[in-house]
């Protein structure tokens, strides 16, 4: 996982809260398939956090932790409030148990012990870079060319990416295990090829710093074969009205004059009909530059892409994730009277059904 996306998760707790300094891992587990081995690509985060809006309160602090499989948004837990020993302690434990080695005793980058985590070097993904992968095979009626990941893939793609070159573009961060909808991929970094794990379909990927459109791209492989390009379909065109009211129709007959004439009314009737351009459109269309405004009057400064490629208002963005982060802070407090109420000590995970969840569950609505 990317640092942008861990400072994302802390934001969730509080607007206000900050990263202890010294506490802050980001792990990961990459095991590819050997014999009598499972594939497995995981990853596991731990962060010491404070509330400084807390006046000279010392149990102001919590224990953050977020761990799930490369591609997915995985499971967060949050402890506390605690005392700063006691987040402390119970860092260095989970790092104990995830890498088999005492916290402080190992660097970003060492070799993990078999089965074990071993501690990433931090990274920063290009969030402009865009990926994309090569279809010649037909598939779903595509045409030969590249095409786009979509955005939330291409994310997570770039984010193995950059971990791999902060890593020094090892052996082992050039292959990973990436799940994206109903499929996964192991993605090789070093070939720059993905591969589908259920139907072993192999395509080329690359990494390119501009998207590029599918029906304009047809850069081809070396070895690929050159498509004949798509023939352009020619609309008929019909002569504008005035055009129509100039021309001259041969009175061979009353009958061919009458016929003429219907024909002149009939072509008016049909530009009468027809659609004007307007400047008003969809969102998608108003953020690509097809159209300049929305029917509520919204411009492209307006609008952005969220993390799932829908195309949103950005006021209406930020009210969502202040009201998301409002309802974590309140959750986290909640939280904290249940377990004082309870009488919970040390690490006590929020199960659905438990008494502590319920509980807690209780608060938020009262």
């Amino acid at each position: 996982m990317a640092d942008r996306d861990f400072a994302k998760h802390s934001a969730e707790l509080a607007a206000k809260v900050t990263v202890m300094p010294g506490l802050d891992v980001r792990l990961a587990f990459i095991q590819h398939s050997l014999p009598g081995l499972d594939s497995a690509d995981k990853y596991h985060v731990a962060q010491g956090l404070q509330d400084p809006t807390v006046g000279g309160n010392p149990k102001c602090h919590y224990l953050f932790q977020r761990w799930g499989d490369t591609g997915d948004r995985g499971q967060m837990q949050v402890d506390g409030p605690m005392l700063q020993s006691e987040v402390a302690v119970a860092f260095a434990k989970i790092f104990e148990e995830k890498t088999g080695a005492t916290w402080g005793s190992v660097k970003p980058g060492d070799r993990a012990l078999p089965g074990k985590y071993w501690l990433q070097q931090q990274s920063t993904p290009d969030l402009s870079a865009k990926w994309e992968y090569y279809v010649n095979d037909g598939v779903d009626r595509k045409p030969t060319g590249w095409y786009p990941y979509t955005n939330y893939a291409s994310e997570e793609v770039e984010e193995i990416y950059a971990q791999h070159v902060a890593n020094g573009g090892e052996g082992r961060t050039a292959t990973r295990v990436v799940s994206s909808g109903h499929f996964s991929y192991t993605v090789n970094l070093a070939t720059m090829k993905q591969q589908n794990m259920r139907t072993n379909k192999v395509r080329i990927i690359r990494r390119s710093a501009e998207q590029s459109s599918a029906s304009a791209t047809r850069k081809r492989p070396a070895g690929e074969a050159a498509s004949a390009p798509p023939m352009k379909v020619m609309k008929a065109r019909v002569a504008p009205p005035m055009v129509m009211k100039k021309m001259k129709v041969a009175p061979t007959s009353a009958a061919t004059k009458k016929k003429a004439m219907k024909a002149i009314k009939k072509a008016k009737a049909l530009m009468k009909t027809m659609k004007k351009v307007t400047k008003v459109g969809t969102k998608s269309q108003v953020l690509k530059g097809s159209k300049v405004k929305t029917k509520g009057g919204m411009k492209a400064s307006d609008l952005m892409k969220n993390k799932h490629g829908k195309v949103v208002s950005k006021k209406k963005h930020l009210q969502g994730k202040k009201a998301y982060e409002k309802h974590l802070a309140k959750w986290s407090e909640a939280c904290s009277k249940a377990r004082k109420e309870l009488g919970l000590k040390g690490f006590v995970a929020i199960k659905k059904g438990s008494e502590f969840y319920n509980r807690t569950k209780d608060l938020m609505s009262e």
